[in-house]
């Protein structure tokens, strides 16, 4: 894209929400601009946002799993913190 076809485009951003983006972005070797238009780019690829919006939260989602998990028996359990380290590490 030349220089030329840029456009500025103004926003409005809560304050901490854009500077842990730019960490995240700084973290990725890119600035908050060229995020965003990797962002925008990919909403046009997906013709749709890039991510599946849901009102359940990730935390609450891992925890569900787990119960029904545990339902159907599917765990290890260990009788000593030295046995769950050796199956974690092997």
């Amino acid at each position: 894209m030349q220089p030329k076809d840029r456009s500025v485009t103004s926003l409005r951003l809560d304050q901490e929400s854009k500077e842990a983006a730019r960490a995240v972005f700084a973290e990725l070797v890119m600035d908050l601009s060229t995020g965003i238009n990797i962002y925008l780019k990919q909403v046009v690829v997906d013709q749709g946002l890039p991510f599946k919006p849901t009102t359940i939260s990730p935390l609450d989602c891992a925890t569900s799993k787990t119960h029904a998990e545990i339902e159907r028996g599917d765990f290890v359990e260990f009788d000593s913190l030295e046995d769950f380290r050796q199956d974690l590490y092997s």
